[in-house]
């Protein structure tokens, strides 16, 4: 939005977890999550150990989402202060829960043992999991500025054509995006003009990082966008979610920054492998 009301202004531009303009928040994590349980469910079979560990990782999740997509599951969580408490984990909150898993390749390496877990009958240990992620997102994200933003800026312009298109197929499904609709009918803000999604063409240095398997904002994202950024590159990271980090990242990253480049960084983005998948989890999740 800077570079297009001030061109002049701007050097270079970088961006991390690339969404043009015209993207319609939430409506690409359907596709973004699908894409990366099954790079997800790839490495884990290519895995010695996780393929020893969870050899029928793709199948138990299947039987697992469609348990839960059929009747909520009634588990018990440790709340605070060490409490047991019976909550109601419904579809939408698992596949949510999941998919923000997957944000970083660390947190994605877990996945298999929860579903394998899960479809062993022991829900506890995925609830428990899924309301830690929960406490951690809600004190990360101010809801209310990403309701006043999304509710203005990307929900007023997402048809129920898109919507079929964009979930069909998917284990994500389109709850996330009926929740968000209705929550916008309640915050009640104005929307956004129709030409704020318009997208416009730049010959600023651009750098685009995206993680290969990131389920919000995936690569095809960033890809498209070059187009219209005529000396744009990107650089994808293998084996990474939404959340990009580490050596090699930052060393693009200050080489870009400094220079306007970004040949000499892009090999060490290549040779990145994903973390060792968990067969255990620390003890406060049991």
């Amino acid at each position: 939005m800077y570079l297009r009301r001030y061109p002049s202004s701007v050097a270079r531009i970088m961006l991390e977890g690339v969404a043009p303009i015209d993207d319609k928040v939430p409506l690409g994590f359907a596709r973004g999550a699908q894409k990366a349980l099954r790079s997800l469910e790839a490495d884990c079979a290519a895995d010695p150990t996780c393929h020893q560990s969870f050899p029928n990782f793709a199948r138990e999740f299947e039987v697992v989402n469609a348990r839960i997509n059929k009747r909520p599951l009634r588990v018990f969580v440790t709340g605070t202060g060490g409490k047991t408490l019976a909550v109601t984990l419904t579809h939408q909150v698992f596949v949510d829960r999941l998919r923000q898993m997957m944000y970083s390749s660390e947190g994605a390496g877990y996945v298999p043992l929860l579903i394998r877990e899960a479809y062993r009958g022991n829900t506890r240990l995925l609830a428990n999991t899924l309301l830690f992620m929960g406490r951690g997102l809600e004190s990360g994200i101010a809801q209310g500025m990403f309701l006043s933003v999304t509710c203005a800026e990307d929900i007023p312009f997402i048809d129920e054509r898109e919507i079929r298109e964009q979930t069909r197929g998917t284990f994500y499904g389109d709850a996330r995006i009926r929740a968000q609709q209705a929550a916008c009918r309640t915050w009640n803000v104005k929307p956004a003009p129709r030409s704020f999604l318009q997208r416009f063409k730049s010959d600023v240095p651009a750098l685009f990082l995206s993680g290969a398997d990131d389920p919000a904002t995936p690569p095809w994202f960033a890809k498209a966008l070059l187009r219209d950024f005529a000396r744009g590159r990107q650089v994808v990271f293998p084996h990474s979610g939404h959340e990009l980090a580490g050596v090699c990242f930052n060393a693009i990253a200050v080489k870009f920054a400094d220079t306007g480049k970004v040949d000499a960084g892009e090999t060490c983005a290549g040779g990145l492998k994903r973390p060792a998948f968990a067969t255990s989890l620390p003890a406060f999740l049991r």
